[in-house]
């Protein structure tokens, strides 16, 4: 399995791709493209893969639970009204927290392969 690392002018860490033979694995931040950055070409062990994939997919799982949220809200008619009739917002700072917190952890996780 390979990881092709594409770097800034700055060397740092701008993207990911991780593949084994013609098969997608993984991708983050911009293609690795020789014509436009520097790449490199590195070996990568499956844990390494894993533990970049859960961090993805909990990313996007934060990221969709509010829409997921608001279908099930509006399929089973249980949005709190105001006294208007109006829906009431609903915050979810937590979901918003665990994205930026996720998302910061993968970026400095990128930065660590040189």
């Amino acid at each position: 399995m390979t990881a092709k690392i594409a770097k800034d002018e700055n060397f740092n860490t701008i993207g990911m791709l991780v593949t084994e033979g013609n098969e997608r694995l993984f991708a983050w931040g911009v293609n690795p493209d020789v014509n436009f950055n520097y790449v490199k070409v590195v070996k990568m062990s499956v844990t390494e893969l894993l533990k970049l994939k859960r961090i993805q997919d909990e990313i996007r799982l934060n990221e969709n639970f509010v829409s997921e949220f608001f279908d099930v809200c509006i399929k089973n008619d249980c949005l709190k009204k105001d006294k208007n009739g109006e829906s009431v917002g609903v915050k979810f700072t937590k979901q918003d927290e665990n994205v930026t917190m996720l998302k910061a952890q993968l970026a400095r996780i990128m930065q660590d392969y040189k």
